[in-house]
C-alpha cells in the first residue's frame, strides 16, 4: 500500500519521480526541489514533464539556473546518476535542444522494473481530453492562474484554495487518473506514474496503483520515492522556507 508520508532528509532511495517544476515560473519551486535532491541519496531521477516554463532563459533567477545547472551536472557520468526525462506539454519547445545540448533522450513514456515491481511514467496530459482540444484556451487558464500565484501570499493560500475549491479540477485530475490506469491494463504494470494536473494523489485500481506526483510549483511540493525493494511511497515537502519572493528577478539579485 502507497503511502502519503513527509519528506526525509538523507533518504536512501532508488529513484524518485517528479513532475511539474516549471523552472521560469514566478512560482517555481526550483529553490525547493534542489534542496530535496541534494538531500536524498538516490540513484536514478526521472523527470516526468514540464520541467522548463519558458524558453526565455533571461527570465529565469539565480535559483532556477542553480536547479537547471544541478540537473545539466547530474546527468554527467561521474555521478552514477540515471536521470530520465519525460516529454510534457510545457516541454515541446525544449525537446529538442535538450537532445542536441546534452545528447539524453526525450521520451513519451518510461518504463522500468525496481525489486520486483514494473513501472510506468508518463506526464498525462495524453489523457486530457481538453487539453488535447483546447490547447490554446488551457495555456491561458494556465497563464491566468499563475498571474493569480503571482500576486498572491507567500503561503500560496488564494491560489490552493482555488485549485481544491475547483470540482472541475479535481475531476479532470481522477479522470486522467483513471485513464491512465485503463491505458496500463494488459501491460503487467504495478504502478503508473504521472502528473501534469498538479493535484497530488494516490489511486488504486484492480490491476494497479496510479499516483499521481504534484508539482513543484505550489508550496506543498510532492515527489514520488521508490527503494530498491520496489517500496513506493508519496513524499510531501513543505517549500514555505524556500519560497522567494515571485517578484523578483535575476537583475535583482
Amino acid at each position: 500500500m502507497v503511502q502519503l508520508l513527509p519528506h526525509e532528509d538523507s533518504l536512501d532511495v532508488h529513484t524518485i519521480v517528479v513532475s511539474d517544476v516549471h523552472i521560469g515560473s514566478p512560482v517555481s519551486g526550483a529553490r525547493a526541489l534542489k534542496h530535496v535532491l541534494e538531500s536524498l541519496n538516490y540513484k536514478k531521477l526521472v523527470i516526468n514533464g514540464d520541467i522548463l516554463d519558458t524558453l526565455d532563459f533571461g527570465s529565469l533567477d539565480k535559483h532556477d539556473w542553480d536547479l537547471w545547472h544541478y540537473l545539466q551536472d547530474m546527468t554527467n557520468p561521474q555521478h552514477a546518476k540515471e536521470i530520465v526525462w519525460i516529454r510534457g506539454n510545457h516541454d515541446h519547445l525544449i525537446t529538442r535542444l535538450w537532445q542536441e545540448t546534452h545528447h539524453i533522450d526525450v521520451l513519451n513514456e518510461h518504463e522500468w522494473s525496481v525489486g520486483g515491481n514494473n513501472f510506468l511514467a508518463m506526464h498525462g496530459d495524453q489523457f486530457d481530453d481538453f487539453w488535447q482540444r483546447h490547447m490554446k484556451l488551457s495555456f491561458l487558464i494556465g497563464d491566468i492562474y499563475i498571474y493569480l500565484q503571482r500576486f498572491d501570499t507567500k503561503d500560496h493560500r488564494i491560489s490552493e484554495w482555488v485549485k481544491k475549491a475547483s470540482n472541475r479540477w479535481r475531476k479532470s485530475a481522477q479522470r486522467i487518473s483513471s485513464r491512465f490506469g485503463e491505458y496500463v491494463k494488459g501491460k503487467n504494470i504495478h504502478y503508473a506514474l504521472h502528473g501534469h494536473t498538479h493535484i497530488a494523489g494516490i489511486e488504486v485500481a484492480e490491476h494497479c496503483t496510479v499516483i499521481n506526483s504534484g508539482t513543484w510549483a505550489a508550496r506543498r511540493c510532492h515527489y514520488i520515492a521508490i527503494d530498491d525493494k520496489g517500496t513506493v511511497s508519496l513524499r510531501e515537502f513543505d517549500s514555505k522556507d524556500f519560497r522567494v519572493s515571485t517578484k523578483r528577478t535575476i537583475r535583482e539579485e
